[in-house]
């Protein structure tokens, strides 16, 4: 029997004023959540994972379900980045080099991790979002 499970990186931004935004990471497993600021990358989410269990959500009743709820403050000239385990865990990938590469495009941010994980023999899902903060 294979047990599958389900995890989610979600952003949610509420509009502070014109001139600023604020917003959340929620964040359930062990997909990941990254930050690209300033030419450095930083991760915001820690995984709920014990070997191969994830921790949070499995078997638990919906009263008992636990996330990570992340405040953020938002600045212009920010990425964020979501992305699935297939993405992040089989490989040491440099962001800030596939930004810089990328020109700080979002489509070409997820088109190149993607490829340069497939190239590298990545077999489970390879699943990213990427989003710039004008």
């Amino acid at each position: 029997m294979r047990i599958a499970a389900t995890t989610t990186c979600w952003i949610w931004e509420t509009p502070d004023n014109e001139e600023t935004m604020s917003g959340y990471i929620i964040h359930v497993g062990d997909c990941r959540a990254y930050l690209y600021r300033d030419g450095e990358v930083q991760v915001l989410t820690r995984d709920h994972k014990t070997g191969q269990m994830l921790t949070q959500i499995i078997g638990m009743k919906p009263e008992e379900f636990k996330y990570d709820l992340i405040p953020i403050q938002f600045r212009a000239s920010d990425i964020l980045l979501l992305a699935s385990d297939g993405l992040w865990k089989p490989h040491a990938i440099d962001l800030v080099e596939l930004i810089n590469e990328s020109r700080g495009c979002p489509e070409k941010i997820v088109r190149n991790w993607v490829s340069i994980t497939r190239r590298n023999g990545s077999d489970d899902d390879q699943t990213a979002i990427a989003v710039a903060i004008d």
